[in-house]
């Protein structure tokens, strides 16, 4: 995703900023990004409905605001030195096994209306055993 003045513009009305392939908030702002985590978890809840957050939310490395909302859910990208990954269940009361947590989130990534962080968990799992050719 190319950043033109307005891309900037917009970020900032929202609080956040984004630099060299992450984002930060800015602290100057009267908004309640205090914390990357939050700008995380708010460019997340915007992608269910705005193209443009989606966008920028799946270019986004995985980070930990990532992983707190996947074990809210019962499950974790596992990733290994960026060379193997695997969904993973943390939570046997949510969901039992690593197969149930993968099966989960490939439904919720496949629904009518999607949810971002599995499509940005599938399509981290897929590049990197893509390139593993696993």
């Amino acid at each position: 995703m190319e950043w033109t003045e307005k891309d900037i513009a917009r970020a900032a009305r929202e609080g956040w900023k984004y630099r060299n392939g992450y984002v930060a908030p800015i602290f100057e702002s009267e908004g309640n990004l205090i914390s990357t985590f939050d700008v995380v978890k708010y460019l997340a809840r915007k992608a269910q409905t705005s193209q443009w957050h989606r966008d920028l939310y799946m270019e986004l490395p995985w980070t930990d605001a990532d992983d707190y909302a996947a074990r809210a859910h019962g499950w974790r990208l596992w990733v290994q030195s960026n060379r193997t990954a695997h969904i993973w269940s943390c939570d046997g009361t949510k969901l039992a096994t690593s197969e149930d947590a993968e099966t989960f989130v490939k439904q919720q990534a496949s629904k009518e209306n999607p949810d971002p962080l599995c499509i940005k968990a599938i399509s981290k799992l897929t590049k990197l055993r893509l390139l593993q050719g696993t």
